[in-house]
């Protein structure tokens, strides 16, 4: 399925309201370069200009210290090394980080692995493949959620 300039225009209104309120930035994490930039793309059409790419948990981890705004956290769940499910845990285990809003990704639609990922503190969970229209709708919905983020400290 394939997103329309139309939607594309409905959803980034949407979007505009809540990047006004908020300096988000929008941390793309994905091990397969074809999935993180299609996430890449579908928010640069929505004209979420704050994004950052990263291929593991790790690094995308390391860089928190340099972040500017409030982060929402996109993320494969089957990543090498840390997985999106421990990164989750990680991530809602921190002070400053629990309530930041994170969607996990994966093509492992078994019951059993969507209840890991959302018990690992994830806010949603997107079954692949999905659309871009699905992926803004479901990142508005979570960014609506009440947020107290401060970054970490060096």
């Amino acid at each position: 399925m394939t997103i329309t300039l139309n939607e594309i225009r409905n959803y980034r209104q949407g979007f505009q309201a809540l990047l006004e309120e908020q300096p988000w930035i929008y941390l793309v994490i994905d091990h397969t370069t074809i999935s993180r930039k299609f996430v890449v793309n579908a928010l640069e059409k929505a004209q979420c200009d704050r994004i950052v790419e990263f291929k593991d948990a790790e690094s995308a981890l390391a860089a928190l210290k340099e972040l500017d705004g409030q982060p929402v956290f996109i993320v494969d769940l089957n990543l090498p090394g840390l997985s999106g499910a421990e990164m989750a845990q990680k991530l809602k285990a921190h002070p400053l980080l629990k309530r930041c809003p994170i969607l996990l990704m994966t093509d492992d639609t078994r019951r059993h692995r969507i209840l890991t990922a959302l018990r690992s503190g994830a806010d949603c969970v997107l079954a692949k493949p999905f659309d871009a229209a699905y992926l803004l709708e479901r990142l508005a919905q979570v960014k609506a959620l009440p947020i107290q983020w401060a970054p970490p400290e060096s």
